[in-house]
């Protein structure tokens, strides 16, 4: 055969591969995105499909489109991807906060502390799961558990709101009202728009005589996340 002849022949076996490479890669950054969901969902599956030795990258696959059906509230497929990348990447404090999250968020409050328990476990400085179990042992009225999970929460990142509403919580479940808006102030001190800690902050200052205060932060909270009311009987704050 021709030399001609055979530079034409590998050149039609070879465009396949760099057409199928150049595919692959353009699916891995439209998995790695900001596009729309289902663009990322899309594309995750496909790399996800083709597999590969790369575990690095099918993990994160997985995360992505986590990440993507999270944002549609589609709990449940957060769980399958977070169980996938699990199966890849065993005892991934971040992995199971994460899926301790998603239970938590079907009302599976049990079997999200077993995550969050695990991944402490793992790392006791995984401040997210401290808040996590925080947040579930206070859903169950388990508040004196609650109290030091939020204390090792805060502890480990004083600089986040978050624990500090979340500790007020569990005081204002406590009947400790005024430890309660201390901590509801903390925590608006360092982000102002937190419509749960205004929200809770209301019901403590109700509780106190403060009408006045308690709808002012009743009105700040709505504005901010309308149905804030229905999130917070989670809780038992109503």
């Amino acid at each position: 055969m021709p030399k001609p002849v055979v530079a034409v022949v590998l050149a039609l076996l070879c465009a396949p591969l760099a057409v199928l490479a150049q595919s692959d890669e353009e699916n891995w950054r439209r998995c790695a995105s900001r596009d729309a969901t289902d663009t990322v969902i899309a594309a995750c599956s496909a790399v996800i499909q083709q597999g590969g030795s790369n575990k690095d990258r099918l993990v994160d696959a997985h995360y992505n489109r986590a990440h993507a059906y999270a944002a549609m509230d589609n709990h449940a497929r957060v769980i399958a991807d977070l169980d996938a990348a699990l199966r890849l990447k065993p005892g991934n404090p971040l992995s199971l906060t994460w899926r301790g999250d998603a239970y938590a968020a079907i009302g599976r409050v049990e079997r999200a502390i077993e995550d969050y328990s695990t991944a402490i476990a793992i790392d006791a400085n995984a401040s997210p799961a401290w808040y996590g179990r925080c947040n579930a042992r206070t859903r169950l009225g388990q508040l004196d558990l609650a109290m030091v999970d939020c204390n090792e929460m805060i502890a480990r990142s004083p600089h986040i709101a978050f624990g500090f509403d979340s500790r007020g919580r569990v005081h204002l479940l406590a009947g400790r009202l005024d430890a309660a808006i201390a901590d509801f102030d903390t925590a608006l001190k360092i982000h102002a728009r937190i419509a749960s800690a205004l929200y809770a902050r209301g019901i403590a200052k109700q509780r106190k005589g403060d009408a006045m205060g308690a709808a002012v932060d009743d009105v700040a909270a709505r504005l901010i996340k309308a149905d804030i009311a229905e999130e917070m009987t989670a809780y038992g704050i109503r």
